[in-house]
């Protein structure tokens, strides 16, 4: 007797979802840390946000999102159907690069070792 599989997706279909569930998390991730980059004017996690941007862009080529797809891939109605998504994780690629450039800009730089806090200078 074969085992009843009820709604069983098939590997393209897992691998879009998969895509867009990773992308999508990444990128609130590295939004909510330049959100508070920018919050706290904190230069450490500005450039956090901006190499997380930068690791998941070369990982993921999310600029591929708005190129335009080839007739064959359009007859696909797996790929016609997940389409917003794609675009979702594009505009939402922008946006988080957008506040991380904006969290750096804002950041107030990191302090030399002269500056620091509670250090007290010897007079002569």
């Amino acid at each position: 007797m074969m085992p009843i599989l009820i709604a069983a997706a098939g590997l393209a279909e897992a691998g879009m979802f998969f895509y867009v569930l990773i992308s999508l998390g990444v990128l609130c991730f590295a939004f909510a840390i330049a959100a508070c980059g920018i919050w706290w004017r904190s230069f450490f996690l500005s450039i956090t946000s901006l190499v997380i941007l930068l690791l998941y862009t070369l990982m993921f080529q999310p600029w591929m999102c708005f190129s335009p797809f080839d007739e064959e891939d359009l007859a696909d109605p797996d790929v016609y159907t997940k389409l917003s998504l794609f675009y979702a994780v594009g505009i939402s690629w922008v946006g988080c690069c957008l506040a991380s450039l904006y969290a750096c800009a804002r950041a107030n730089p990191p302090l030399a070792v002269d500056e620091l806090p509670g250090q007290h200078q010897e007079m002569d």
